[in-house]
């Protein structure tokens, strides 16, 4: 049953090479649209930690920072000097 399938797929050749490139060029513009949208999110999420950022208490904030500079002298980054 199945090499009958295969060769019902195969026997045309344009329908088979139609056929590829349809899967192929929808499976560029899912990846693309993934990628738009993923673009977009990244933007918006900037947006809104800055506007969070810029409404914390400016004492929170300092030690906010202070946090994140801290934070590359971890164990691993000590191990590597």
């Amino acid at each position: 049953m199945n090499f009958v399938a295969i060769k019902m797929l195969t026997g045309d050749r344009a329908k088979y090479l139609g056929l590829i490139f349809a899967i192929a060029f929808s499976t560029f513009l899912l990846e693309n649209q993934r990628s738009i949208f993923a673009g977009i999110m990244k933007r918006t999420t900037s947006q809104i930690l800055l506007i969070i950022t810029e409404s914390v208490d400016p004492f929170l904030r300092r030690s906010w920072s202070l946090r994140r500079a801290d934070a590359p002298a971890s164990s691993l980054h000590n191990a590597c000097r």
